[in-house]
């Protein structure tokens, strides 16, 4: 198989959560930097298509949208 047709058969979803807002005093810090770097690493270094990482961080990553 190609490097072409195994790229588009690469697929990923982060998830990044740094600010628990029904969580007073459990905020967290780098999560989303985190998912932030290893979009890009699975892009570099793994031929990941850009357009086939999808990243959530806080907010977004609500349960309706994860399994939505």
């Amino acid at each position: 198989m190609d490097e072409v047709t195994t790229a588009r058969n690469k697929w990923a979803l982060l998830i990044g959560i740094d600010l628990y807002p029904n969580l007073p005093g459990s905020d967290l810090s780098g999560c989303v930097a985190d998912v932030m770097a290893l979009s890009q690493l699975l892009n570099d270094r793994f031929a990941f298509p850009i357009e086939n990482i999808t990243i959530l961080v806080d907010q977004q990553a609500s349960r309706d949208i994860i399994l939505g």
